[in-house]
Order: structure tokens, then C-alpha cells, then sequence
């Protein structure tokens, strides 16, 4: 079923948006540049969220569509020939997902299998 403008639905999951910092710190890592710069992680790349999901119990109505990155991977690039130095995003994985306002200050992200319809 596709969802339109204005549908009544219940969600039961969302995507929430994760901090970078404190992922980092469980990872044990203090400096990311550092960290991709050692010897160890030569040619490597750490994966970070970006967004997670979250369960949740919620009505709302459908106010849009959205395809945002939910994780990505960086790495760190040395190039002398194009003086390309820095920390560079390798890939990530996006996600199209339905917008849901469930209160007047708040839209969820909401991925098509974790939409219950109720009605108009």
C-alpha cells in the first residue's frame, strides 16, 4: 500500500539520529584523524550511524518522503599528487522513508514496513 498526504497511521519504529562524539568514544577512539592516520588502520575505514532506529508507539499522519544516509564510512586519504589530505567519506547507505508528524513540533522518520494504517 502507498501511503498519501494526510493518512492516519501508527508507527511502531523510527529512525532516530545518532551522535557521532559518543560513538566514537565507545569505539575508544579520542581523535578520528589520528586514529585513521596510525599504521594499523592504513587503507582502512571505520563505519559510523548516522541515524538508528528506535522502537516507539505512535499515531500520526503521513506529511511527506524522505531519502536520508543513514550510515557511511570514512577514511583517511593521502595524495601528494592532487594534495587530496584529509578525512574522506568512502560510502554510505540511504534510505527512503515516510515522514510521520506525530505532534505539532515533531516529525519522525518512518520506514514503509513499521506503518500501521488506521484511516483518513
Amino acid at each position: 500500500m502507498k501511503y498519501e498526504l494526510g493518512d492516519k497511521v501508527r508507527i511502531n519504529h523510527y529512525w532516530k539520529r545518532q551522535n557521532q562524539t559518543e560513538q566514537l568514544e565507545k569505539m575508544g577512539i579520542s581523535d578520528l584523524e589520528d586514529h585513521l592516520m596510525s599504521d594499523e588502520m592504513a587503507g582502512d575505514f571505520i563505519h559510523l550511524d548516522k541515524y538508528k532506529k528506535e522502537p516507539i508507539e505512535e499515531v500520526g499522519y503521513i506529511c511527506g518522503t524522505r531519502e536520508f544516509k543513514v550510515n557511511y564510512g570514512v577514511t583517511y586519504v593521502f595524495d601528494e599528487g592532487t594534495l587530496d589530505v584529509g578525512i574522506r567519506q568512502m560510502d554510505e547507505r540511504t534510505v527512503k522513508a515516510y515522514l510521520v508528524a506525530t505532534r505539532m513540533n515533531c516529525l519522525r522518520r518512518v520506514s514503509f514496513e513499521d506503518i500501521e494504517y488506521i484511516g483518513n
